[in-house]
């Protein structure tokens, strides 16, 4: 999942991501970790890490991976972009 980081993190910001997954018979297990860089909220500011580890692992045949690849990677993204719309 080299291209993880550009499917998870909103654009422009400094960010780095390790994904991984897994198939063993019928499991499946996928994880994406890593941190995002929001700018400084207000001059002076520090800019702020936003470190993360997702996890997602099920039970099912292989054709069940795509589906669940990417409701796990537009659930992250919603959930970091709104962490950009919040803090940064």
């Amino acid at each position: 999942m080299t291209d993880a980081v550009a499917m998870v993190v909103p654009r422009d910001l400094a960010a780095f991501a390790k994904g991984g997954s897994i198939d063993w018979g019928t499991f499946h297990a996928l994880c994406i970790l890593g941190q995002m860089v929001l700018p400084p909220q207000r001059r002076g500011q520090p800019k702020m890490p936003v470190t993360f580890c997702f996890v997602v692992n099920w039970g099912g045949p292989d054709s069940t991976i795509p589906a669940v690849t990417a409701d796990f990677i537009a659930a992250i993204s919603g959930v970091l972009a709104e962490v950009e719309r919040r803090f940064g």
